[in-house]
């Protein structure tokens, strides 16, 4: 039982360090004005997201309509926003 809760500690850390990877490296692109770059790295940030974690879905999904409407400049800062 607690080796199982160790193991359960440590994925949880490792999606909560990959998650704040992500988002880093997707205000990094965004920054740089890479905003094809920072895409994925939100889209990989938003399947990375734990409870802990505040994400607006409603957002996440504006942001996927407006990439894909190719508003790529509109979508990173919808991206943005969601995981305000």
């Amino acid at each position: 039982r607690l080796t199982q809760q160790v193991r359960e500690s440590s994925t949880q850390a490792k999606s909560d360090q990959d998650f704040a990877r992500r988002i880093g490296s997707a205000k990094i692109c965004q920054r740089l004005k890479l905003y094809d770059q920072a895409w994925p790295e939100y889209i990989s940030a938003s399947e990375l997201a734990t409870l802990s974690v505040k994400l607006d879905s409603a957002k996440i999904n504006q942001a996927k309509a407006a990439y894909f409407e190719g508003r790529i400049y509109e979508a990173a800062g919808i991206f943005e926003q969601a995981f305000q």
